[in-house]
């Protein structure tokens, strides 16, 4: 029950070295269809817009409206003085 790393991989290393194949294959494809992309990318930033292939450009502007907000302040009003003081309580 207790096989070490190594017989595991000689006894599957036909179908463990298809895996790798595949694998390295698929990866660098990956990785050169990323390089591609990132410089397409790059080239089409560096290119300016001409006018006749601009064509129409909607400009929208946000028009500030003129609105004065009046707040106020409101103040509590003061509680009226006692008329006379509560009375004391008793001591026991």
């Amino acid at each position: 029950m207790s096989a070490t790393i190594n017989q595991k991989l000689s006894s599957n290393q036909s179908g463990g070295m298809s895996r790798v194949g595949i694998g390295l294959v698929l990866a660098a494809f990956v990785t050169l269809s990323l390089f591609w992309l990132m410089q397409s990318l790059i080239d089409t930033a560096d290119r300016t817009l001409n006018e006749q292939t601009a064509g129409n450009v909607l400009d929208f502007v946000r028009v500030k409206r003129d609105e004065a907000v009046e707040r106020r302040q409101l103040k509590p009003k003061k509680p009226p003085p006692p008329e006379a003081p509560p009375p004391q309580p008793k001591r026991q």
